[in-house]
C-alpha cells in the first residue's frame, strides 16, 4: 500500500469545489382553472439547464408525483411559459433545479393555486 503526500503541516491537501448554483428567484400565477403561469430570471446563462417541475399536492404540502417537467438549456435572460391541462382549485408545487457545468442545485419549492 502507498501512503498519500502529505500537505503543508502534516494536513492532506484538499480541493474545495463550490457545488451550489444560486436558485432563480421564480414566481407563478394562476391564469385561469387549468394554467399556471411561471416566470424566472436565469442566474446564468452559459452551461446551464434549468428544470421546472410541476408537482401534486397532498392537501397543504407537496406531493409525490412530478406531473410535468419543462427544460431550458442555456436559457434567454428570462423565461415565462405555462403548465397546462390542470384542474380548477387545486394546489400544485413548483420546483426549480438548477444544473451548471454538471453540478445540480434542486431548489426550494413554491405553490399556486389554480383559479375556482
Amino acid at each position: 500500500s502507498t501512503t498519500p503526500s502529505l500537505g503543508c503541516n502534516g494536513g492532506i491537501p484538499g480541493t474545495i469545489v463550490n457545488n451550489t448554483s444560486t436558485c432563480p428567484n421564480l414566481s407563478a400565477v394562476a391564469i385561469s382553472q387549468t394554467v399556471i403561469q411561471f416566470t424566472f430570471a436565469p442566474t446564468a446563462l452559459a452551461n446551464s439547464v434549468y428544470e421546472i417541475d410541476l408537482i401534486n399536492s397532498s392537501g397543504t404540502t407537496s406531493g409525490t408525483t412530478v406531473i410535468a417537467t419543462k427544460t431550458y438549456t442555456n436559457p434567454p435572460a428570462s423565461v415565462t411559459d405555462t403548465f397546462t391541462g390542470l384542474t380548477a382549485n387545486t394546489r400544485y408545487y413548483i420546483r426549480p433545479t438548477v444544473i451548471i457545468d454538471g453540478y445540480t442545485t434542486v431548489c426550494p419549492l413554491i405553490s399556486q393555486t389554480t383559479s375556482s
